[in-house]
């Protein structure tokens, strides 16, 4: 849980224009699932990604005052040093769920 802590995104490395690339966090109050879940887009005029390409981000997240999460409680946290699958982490395009 986030709390009432501001929370940081940093990138620190893409393939892509990061320039290009909008966040923001969504805070749900009362959902049993998560309380608070980082939305990646893309600027308008971003380049397209073509089949078979790829776009990758490699960022941070951290509380305005870089104290530890919780992350018990987080089902998208996965502790790896390769690329892992995680089915909860969701890909989309308009409103369709790409994987």
């Amino acid at each position: 849980m986030m709390g009432k802590r501001l929370i940081n995104f940093f990138v620190d490395y893409s393939n892509r224009d990061i320039s290009q690339i909008a966040y923001k966090f969504i805070r749900k109050k009362d959902d049993p699932v998560y309380d608070t879940k980082l939305v990646l887009s893309f600027q308008e005029g971003a380049d397209i990604l073509q089949p078979n390409e790829f776009i990758e981000i490699r960022s941070r997240i951290a509380k305005d005052d870089w104290s530890n999460f919780n992350q018990s409680n987080d089902i998208s946290f996965i502790i790896s040093e390769d690329y892992t699958y995680n089915k909860e982490v969701n890909a989309y395009i308009g409103d369709r769920v790409v994987k």
